[in-house]
């Protein structure tokens, strides 16, 4: 995602002249600017700011990564749109502690997510957070119970949710034309990879290794990405991108909290020590109804969405689309593209008889919530609306642990029925400070 107007015409064609007015302009309406703090700045936090740096009414006061090496790209991305340069600290405590900074953009790895929300709802900051928003179930709701509690503005990053298209589609759904809904399939067949662990060695001076590893165990520093297929600091392949597909295929149908949840999977392909399957197959049971998750990371003929047709008026090759909801009523099928693609229906004879081009909404889901934090209203990705998607993932996670065991799920308490080892996989400990009160 890249910024483009402001940023582009002032660094392009009217040189220092136009950039030394835009800064001038910039400060002038910095009392009515969103003050923002930027937590994580790996590719999705430069994402972010390259979106975020050239808008009108927004300043980025702060950023932080527990990785200094990243902070010169960064700052050069707010240098580049006139804006003061922003405090640099590794330890995200002192942009919640800043009285000046409004809201965050949370976008560390997986482990973090959760506790750095909650922590920044009980500084009083309003929060956008990346996907998947949580580390395990209970996490999730101590999530929601904190944005509830505090009264904060908490957008999740499911920007499925400000496109058009998905609304159009949940109205089709809703309106009975599908006929009565049986089956829902959700697939995310993307493109894998090894991730071995290396040799245990020490951390870069530049790197805060403790911080990095927070509320997971402190392993030894390896250098490499094999952390994200460990539970210490990931959640697996359907908690972090399925979890997209996940919320379309909720939110258009308007199923909720399942009744069980049933794993089957294994890693099959990608032998490299991970605790995560590379082939999973979840099976959720609502009445009446049953949705499919389906993942793998080794069927390289089966990809997501390519950009052209995210980006244009097209529609995916559905039997080769590994990001899709097909949606199976007994008067119709729909099938349903995730971040651009748009929607078709076909009727019993095969027919195409109703359809939507779609694009990706990033830039319109920000957007969402900076008029959210002026505004105090819900935001279209709120933490507690999005909490099913969150939570099916998850539960995902835990079957699989407990030998793909079935689990009954009580929404009333939040646990699962009469097992006990699945019920540890429900939440984590934490390790100290980084631990998630009973009371957020």
């Amino acid at each position: 995602m890249k910024g483009i107007g402001r940023r582009q015409f002032v660094t392009t064609s009217l040189g220092a002249a136009a950039a030394a007015a835009v800064s001038s302009r910039r400060s002038a309406a910095a009392d009515d600017a969103i003050t923002l703090g930027v937590i994580g700045l790996g590719s999705r936090g430069t994402a972010w700011m390259r979106d975020l740096a050239p808008r009108d009414g927004v300043r980025i006061a702060s950023i932080c990564d527990v990785d200094a090496t990243r902070f010169e790209r960064a700052s050069d991305i707010v240098d580049s749109a006139g804006l003061p340069a922003p405090k640099k600290v590794q330890d995200f405590r002192r942009i919640l502690e800043d009285p000046n900074v409004q809201a965050v953009v949370v976008a560390t790895n997986h482990h973090w997510l959760g506790l750095i929300t909650i922590m920044a709802c009980q500084a009083g900051k309003d929060v956008y957070v990346e996907k998947p928003g949580s580390h395990n179930v209970w996490e999730a709701r101590k999530v929601v119970e904190a944005a509830r509690k505090h009264r904060r503005v908490v957008q999740v990053g499911l920007q499925n949710r400000s496109a058009p298209y998905i609304h159009m589609a949940r109205e089709y759904v809703q309106s009975g034309k599908l006929g009565k809904l049986h089956l829902v399939r959700v697939l995310s067949m993307n493109e894998g990879r090894m991730r071995p662990k290396g040799p245990d060695a020490t951390p870069p001076a530049t790197l805060d290794w403790d911080t990095w590893c927070g509320p997971g165990a402190l392993l030894p520093y390896s250098p490499g990405t094999w952390h994200v297929n460990r539970f210490e600091f990931g959640v697996g392949r359907i908690v972090d991108d399925l979890v997209h597909q996940a919320d379309v295929a909720l939110y258009v149908t308007g199923l909720g909290v399942p009744q069980t949840v049933a794993n089957a999977g294994g890693v099959y392909h990608y032998k490299d020590g991970r605790d995560f399957p590379d082939t999973q197959l979840t099976t959720f049971t609502y009445p009446d109804v049953t949705m499919l998750f389906q993942s793998t990371l080794w069927a390289e003929y089966i990809r997501e969405t390519p950009s052209v047709v995210r980006d244009g008026d097209l529609f995916p090759d559905w039997p080769s689309n590994g990001t899709k909801i097909e949606l199976f009523g007994t008067e119709g099928m729909m099938l349903l593209g995730r971040h651009g693609g748009g929607w078709q229906v076909y009727d019993k004879a095969q027919k195409m008889i109703a359809s939507s081009h779609g694009r990706r909404a990033d830039t319109q889901h920000m957007t969402n919530f900076l008029e959210c934090v002026r505004s105090r209203k819900r935001p279209v990705a709120d933490v507690e609306d999005v909490y099913p998607a969150m939570l099916v993932c998850h539960l995902g996670n835990v079957s699989w642990r407990v030998g793909d065991r079935k689990l009954s799920y009580d929404a009333e308490t939040g646990w699962i029925r009469d097992d006990a080892e699945a019920n540890q996989f429900m939440q984590r400990k934490g390790r100290p400070p980084w631990i998630i009160p009973d009371e957020v």
